[in-house]
This record gives C-alpha cells, structure tokens and sequence, in this order.
C-alpha cells in the first residue's frame, strides 16, 4: 500500500483485482457506487466501501463480490 492510499482506495483495489481473478476475465469493469449491485455484461457493480475499512466490512465487500 503506498503511503497515500487511503483504506477505501486500498479495499477497491484488492477487490476489483480479485473479481478479475476469480472470475478469469481481466477485461471485466467494476464500479463501486450507492447503487444496487449487479452484473452487466462486461461491468460489476459493488457497494462503496466505507472511509475507514474494517475486516467486517472487507468481508461484506467480498461477499457481494463472489455474489455477482
């Protein structure tokens, strides 16, 4: 983590990369907003995750993650 990053940024980071993984698709979008979450094509939505991540709340990210 860089000295700048903050933990929300960090969080985005890991889980965008671990979409990507999980899913074998490098050419996926995601996005993280207020929204309702979802998968369209080629583009993953996730919830925004909080200024100050907590393991709970990596985990609840994760979550919604896998769920797409």
């Amino acid at each position: 983590m860089a000295q700048s990053e903050e933990p929300r940024d960090l969080a985005k980071r890991v889980t965008e990369a671990a979409v990507k993984a999980v899913a074998k698709r490098g050419d996926l979008t995601v996005t993280f907003g207020h929204e309702s979450t979802g998968v369209s094509g080629t583009h993953v939505r996730l919830p925004v995750p909080p200024r100050l991540v907590s393991a709970a709340d990596m985990g609840r990210l994760r979550g919604a993650a896998d769920a797409q």
